[in-house]
């Protein structure tokens, strides 16, 4: 691959890092579920959620998979939640109450690092395949037909919590096909790289924990690696 762990999150500052409780959101939808099963009472904790897409691509003029990667807050803050918990510093229960994190109490910023498929959410009333049209531009840079642009799996994620539906597509591309950078959208304060994995590489990244990913790459990658000529792309 074209980086290394050793640079992951490099010229990334993270700082002024503050929790507050979510009073509303357009995301998120937290409730709580209330229902007897087999007679006794139960409760359960949920958070109703957007359901989202990816789509996998595969630049056939260069012969690599095309991926992302972009600092995920949540990810980051996992990592800082375990680092204060550890110095003792810190209470779950009183999450709220973490105004303002002390700078020399931070997480290196590539904690936040992740390697993802290019995706995003539902939540414009379009088709699916429209939908991953267009983060596969916004993000990656490739105007993609949509005739290229092929559903192969869907999953429920996060079945404790959301049970958001998440639908997979694939898609080839030529190096003619980008004609812009990529990156994500200013609008949206998105930052992404885009990174041209050899097949090497992609099997390598699936193993290298080292390197947070997430489920969708993995299962993209492996889907790819199983189905597809590979006497095509070697």
């Amino acid at each position: 691959m074209a980086d290394n762990a050793a640079n992951l999150g490099e010229g990334l500052r993270i700082g002024e890092v503050s929790f507050t409780p979510i009073q509303s959101s357009p995301y998120i939808a937290p409730y709580r579920m209330k229902f007897i099963q087999n007679d006794k009472k139960r409760v359960w904790d949920c958070v109703k959620a957007h359901d989202s897409l990816s789509i996998l691509l595969f630049n056939t003029s260069t012969k690599e998979l095309v991926i992302v990667k972009q600092f995920r807050p949540a990810v980051y803050a996992r990592k800082l939640f375990d680092k204060l918990e550890k110095e003792g510093t810190m209470d779950l229960s009183k999450l709220s109450e973490l105004t303002e994190i002390k700078q020399d109490s931070l997480c290196n910023s590539r904690e936040g690092i992740t390697y993802e498929v290019c995706a995003g959410l539902v939540d414009k009333n379009k088709p699916l395949e429209e939908i991953a049209q267009s983060e596969a531009w916004e993000e990656c840079g490739y105007r993609v037909p949509l005739e290229n642009i092929k559903k192969f799996n869907s999953y429920l994620s996060s079945l404790g919590l959301s049970a958001t539906k998440h639908t997979m597509f694939y898609a080839e591309v030529t190096n003619e096909m980008r004609v812009g950078t990529g990156g994500g959208l200013t609008t949206e304060q998105e930052e992404i790289e885009v990174l041209h994995l050899s097949l090497g590489a992609a099997r390598h990244l699936l193993w290298d924990e080292t390197r947070f990913k997430s489920c969708g790459l993995c299962l993209a990658i492996t889907w790819f690696l199983t189905t597809q000529d590979m006497k095509l792309y070697d």
